[in-house]
């Protein structure tokens, strides 16, 4: 199953996040079942040149399955609204209801 809008037409379309939102980042377009879902805890961090979130993770799904993660463990996806290679921006952070 893929993730509707993971890569959208125009920056503009892409879901905004803030600091504090709790959200779930996707790893892989085609996938919806490879996720980390945690709290923002920065937004537009220059890593390699890519604005990032950082999340700092609470669960994290690999092929439907969850894994332990341990208390210190951060994510940095890109920004939504970043170009993507082979077109479009990227849109796979979502604001989702905490657990």
């Amino acid at each position: 199953m893929s993730i509707p809008d993971f890569r959208v037409d125009d920056p503009a379309q892409a879901e905004v996040v803030a600091a504090g939102d709790f959200v779930r980042s996707y790893d892989f377009e085609a996938h919806a079942d490879c996720f980390v879902e945690g709290v923002v805890e920065e937004v537009g961090k220059i890593v390699e040149g890519c604005p990032r979130y950082v999340i700092r993770g609470r669960r994290r799904i690999w092929s439907g399955r969850e894994l332990t993660l341990p208390a210190e463990a951060i994510f940095m996806p890109p920004l939504n609204g970043t170009r993507v290679l082979g077109g479009g921006y990227c849109n796979g952070v979502r604001k989702v209801a905490r657990p």
